[in-house]
């Protein structure tokens, strides 16, 4: 516990300037290498509500106030929001259809087993390009906190390694591992 409570100290805080720094340094980390979207997304139960909704958000309609009207599933505004997600992250006849539009686009109703699905996409991250870094910084202070921690555990290893003696006392060992064929024990 209270070794958790050193290794978790404010000592771990991480800037924002450590991060975009480790970002720069490390881009090569944040390449997509497979396409990933970004959306909004409404589900209804029919075809009809799909085009309505859909009708809607082509008329200039704000896509939450459609969603909150149409979906099935909206619960807040972070709901109907997907955050970037690749074609395997989606149930496949989703994935075939989704994925052939660009950003901007308000899709046609897609049907699943789910029901009839709107997207309005957001962004689309083509292979070979980068991941913006406010999309990644969260997981850069995470990669950057932990190596501050197990820095922080070996350092704290080679203090203690220095200041506790261990000397093995033979006659202690053989009181406790009776059976020699299991423990032998040279002595000097």
């Amino acid at each position: 516990k209270y070794l958790d409570q050193y290794l978790l100290s404010a000592e771990n805080d991480i800037t924002d300037e450590e991060a975009l720094k480790y970002y720069e340094d490390h881009r090569q980390d944040f390449v997509v290498s497979e396409t990933e979207m970004h959306a909004l997304h409404i589900l209804v139960t029919n075809q009809a509500d799909a085009e309505k909704a859909r009708k809607k958000i082509l008329s200039g309609a704000d896509f939450e106030e459609v969603a909150r009207e149409y979906s099935i599933d909206y619960a807040d505004k972070k709901r109907i929001e997907l955050d970037f997600f690749t074609k395997t992250d989606v149930v496949p006849e989703i994935a075939r259809r989704l994925f052939s539009y660009e950003s901007g686009v308000i899709t046609p109703p897609i049907r699943s087993l789910f029901g009839y699905h709107i997207f309005k996409i957001l962004e689309v991250r083509k292979p070979g390009s980068y991941k913006k870094y406010e999309d990644v910084q969260h997981k850069i202070k995470n990669r950057i906190r932990s190596g501050k921690q197990k820095q922080q555990y070996r350092d704290l290893i080679g203090e203690l390694r220095q200041k506790i003696i261990v000397k093995k006392d033979d006659k202690f060992l053989q009181e406790i591992f009776t059976d020699t064929t299991m423990l032998k024990i040279q002595k000097k």
